[in-house]
C-alpha cells in the first residue's frame, strides 16, 4: 500500500470506469439489445455485429435510431425509447479491473469505503450489484438518488466535514472526482483509466497520478 495513504482513514471511490472499464456495460447492453431486437425481425448476431462496429467507429450516440434506420428503414421514437429501456434495464454482465477487488480490501483495513458514483440510480444499482461490490465496500452513494450530480458537494452532505485531513476521494474523471474532491476541501487520487484517461488534471491537483486503481498496492512512486 502506498505510504502516501497513511494520513487516511475515510475513502471515497468513484466506480465507472475507476473500478471497472464502463465500456464493458456499454458492450453488455448490446448484447442485451441484440437479442431484444429479434422480436422485430431482426437477426440478433447481425444487430449485434452492426452495434460493435458502430460503437467502435462513431460512439453510441443515437447508436438505436442507427441501428433501427439499418434493419428496418425507419428510426420510429416509441420503438426507440422501448430499446433505451430495454438498455438501461439489463443485468450487466461486467467485472472490475485487475486486483480492484484487493486493492478495495487493502483500504478497508485503514478506514471507511464509500462508493460515490454519478448516473441514474436504478442503473448504477444493477452495476454495483453484479460487481459484488456490497461484498468488498461500507457503504454506496448514488448521486442520483441525493439529488446532487458530481460534482456538487452537497452529494456527500453528512459523510464528509469540508476540509478533514483524513478522507481521500479516488476517481478517474477530473471534472467529476477531482473536481468534487476539491469542492469538499479533501485530497484527491487520479487514476488513469477508462474514457477520461488523456483528459488533464488542471486546474484540479490531485496528489497522486496513478495507472490504475489497483497502482495503489504497488511501490510508492515518490520513493524513488
Amino acid at each position: 500500500m502506498l505510504s502516501i495513504l497513511e494520513p487516511y482513514t475515510l475513502f471515497f471511490v468513484d466506480m465507472d470506469d475507476t473500478l471497472f472499464e464502463e465500456r464493458q456495460y456499454v458492450l453488455s447492453g448490446f448484447h442485451a439489445i441484440a437479442n431484444h431486437v429479434a422480436r422485430f425481425g431482426i437477426r440478433s448476431d447481425e444487430a449485434w455485429l452492426f452495434l460493435q462496429q458502430h460503437f467502435e467507429t462513431s460512439g453510441r450516440e443515437h447508436i438505436f435510431d442507427h441501428l433501427l434506420q439499418h434493419f428496418m428503414g425507419t428510426a420510429r421514437p416509441e420503438l426507440v425509447q422501448e430499446l433505451v429501456w430495454a438498455y438501461r434495464d439489463h443485468y450487466p454482465h461486467i467485472r472490475l479491473y485487475p486486483d480492484a477487488a484487493a486493492t478495495l480490501r487493502a483500504l478497508r483495513t485503514k478506514g471507511r469505503v464509500t462508493i460515490v458514483t454519478d448516473g441514474l440510480t436504478y442503473v448504477q444499482e444493477r452495476k454495483f450489484a453484479a460487481l459484488e461490490l456490497d461484498r468488498l465496500v461500507d457503504r454506496v452513494v448514488f448521486c442520483d438518488t441525493t439529488g446532487f450530480p458530481k460534482p456538487d458537494p452537497s452529494s456527500l452532505r453528512g459523510r464528509v466535514e469540508h476540509g478533514v485531513r483524513n478522507a481521500l476521494l479516488i476517481g478517474d474523471r477530473p471534472d467529476h472526482d477531482l473536481a468534487l474532491a476539491a469542492a469538499l476541501g479533501i485530497d484527491s487520487i487520479r487514476v488513469r483509466t477508462g474514457r477520461f484517461h488523456d483528459v488533464d488534471n488542471q486546474p484540479w491537483k490531485p496528489i497522486a497520478d496513478l495507472p490504475s486503481f489497483s497502482s495503489l498496492l504497488g511501490p510508492d512512486p515518490t520513493d524513488t
